[in-house]
């Protein structure tokens, strides 16, 4: 087990333990002292080697033994670095949490045989001490307008929404925060990208000749967590999103335009707090060449199209993958499976920017494996990587040849830092790989909310299941494909 994830199968293992080694405790001990529910209490001096004992809300107590104990701590541990809590909440808290579930199962408020306890302290336990609404900037977005003519905010599913900086996004943001962690939210003085926002809420006057600016497009993400780990993971889910949005917008296009990006790291934006105002969205890499064809100095620009995504288009064309990414970060039994697909799209809007093509092949053929690898070391990768494609894809597949050609290629930028290949042949390889992507992206979405696919590991069965049977490599002298890595 990681020091930080703690999975279901994690949380469900360690609190089995906790129960094995608890049971209402005996009529002989109904004389001891009874504190506040949750708290544990001895009999005697409370060494490593005693039992312990804890108040339920209905008054029973239950009797717990070192192991429970041990494995009731242990969890409490893993809670504290899963919701980083490092601040936020005492041992005492995280233990009464564990001891407050367990006790409903003893003393049958809870069945034994529910499923998914593991799922039901983590969420409890978030929801009471450790979840956060986190909101980040972005450009690049286009909201607008929806089917009223309106560009209102867009809610993509109950724990994510899209939309500009203004009062009805505020108002939305909120909402979702007094659902989500019991606060309202308010676009502070306390960040850069609400400065005018608040300027005009101040002083409205000096701000009459002058639109509302909304270039800037926020997204709200409820996360279990808090402070800085809240903010990680806001951030992974954000770039997923922005990378899934992208692939759907650019689907019958010949990906005229940059993936959107956060604002605040470097960016293509030439004026961040209003992206998109300036003449200049983004200036192009410009070099200056002197060559053997042409007398003197010549200028030669590299233009790339800024950030336009039509957001709500893309929402409506793919509900299905949104449906799935949005729960990337929600407790349930398709986390694992939508963190795939996030890890999918994050990688290939992250591959995008890269100016060299043999380092956008070596990211997307990375996503792709994302989707469908196993996610261990084993032999049979390269043959397992292309049979569970050409499932995927099916009559849209390509060759088993084209597919072995892309593993090799992402092989040599893995192994040994580039390619030998011409560029314009990385090119097309490229810009192949990006639409192997975008098309086993979508795929997966739909197959996996049509087949009703729970979790990753029926994914992987199916996927087997639908594959051609391994045939030889194609090609000759190219060694023993179906064992490389």
């Amino acid at each position: 087990m990681s020091s930080e994830i703690l999975t279901e199968q994690d949380a469900d293992f360690l609190f089995v333990q906790v129960i094995r080694q608890s049971h209402r405790a005996d009529r002989g001990d109904e004389g001891l002292f009874r504190p506040p529910v949750g708290v544990l209490f001895f009999d005697g001096p409370g060494g490593d080697e005693e039992d312990a004992f804890v108040r339920t809300a209905s008054g029973v107590v239950v009797r717990i033994a070192p192991a429970g104990r041990k494995a009731a701590a242990i969890l409490a541990r893993r809670l504290r670095a899963h919701l980083g809590l490092a601040t936020g909440a005492s041992d005492d808290d995280l233990l009464a949490e564990v001891l407050r579930l367990s006790c409903s199962v003893i003393d049958g408020t809870i069945s034994p045989k529910t499923k998914n306890l593991g799922r039901l302290l983590l969420d409890q336990t978030a929801r009471r001490l450790a979840r956060s609404v986190v909101v980040l900037p972005l450009t690049g977005i286009n909201l607008g307008p929806a089917a009223d003519g309106s560009c209102s905010p867009m809610a993509l599913s109950p724990r994510l929404l899209l939309g500009h900086v203004n009062e009805e996004t505020e108002a939305a943001i909120s909402a979702l925060a007094k659902r989500g962690v019991g606060a309202a939210f308010r676009f502070s003085e306390g960040a850069w990208w609400t400065e005018d926002y608040n300027g005009r809420r101040r002083d409205p006057e000096s701000y009459e000749e002058e639109p509302l600016d909304e270039s800037v497009t926020v997204l709200a993400v409820v996360v279990d967590a808090v402070d800085m780990t809240a903010t990680l993971r806001a951030r992974q889910l954000a770039e997923g999103l922005l990378g899934a949005l992208w692939l759907v917008d650019q689907r019958d296009a010949q990906w005229p335009c940059m993936p959107p990006t956060l604002l605040g790291a470097p960016t293509a934006a030439e004026n961040p707090r209003s992206p998109g105002l300036e003449p200049d969205r983004a200036l192009p890499i410009a070099t200056l060449q002197a060559d053997t064809r042409d007398r003197g100095t010549k200028a030669v620009p590299l233009f790339v199209r800024a950030p336009a995504v039509n957001a709500r288009a893309a929402v409506e064309a793919q509900a299905e993958l949104f449906d799935l990414v949005s729960q990337a970060e929600t407790p349930g039994g398709r986390q694992r499976l939508a963190r795939r697909v996030l890890a999918a799209c994050r990688l290939a809007a992250l591959a995008e920017p890269q100016g060299a093509f043999d380092l956008q092949i070596l990211h997307m053929v990375v996503a792709l494996e994302a989707l469908i690898s196993d996610h261990e070391a084993s032999s049979g990768v390269t043959d397992r990587f292309v049979r569970r494609l050409l499932g995927l894809l099916d009559s849209a597949a390509p060759t088993q040849g084209q597919l072995e050609a892309l593993y090799d290629a992402r092989s040599q930028v893995g192994h040994q830092g580039f390619s030998p290949s011409p560029l314009a042949h990385l090119a097309d390889t490229a810009s192949f790989a990006l639409d192997l992507v975008r098309k086993a992206v979508l795929s997966i979405a739909v197959t996996s909310a049509t087949l009703q696919l729970q979790d990753d590991q029926a994914l992987l069965r199916w996927l087997d299941l639908a594959a051609p049977i391994s045939e030889p490599p194609s090609g000759t002298g190219s060694g023993n494909r179906a064992t490389r890595r």
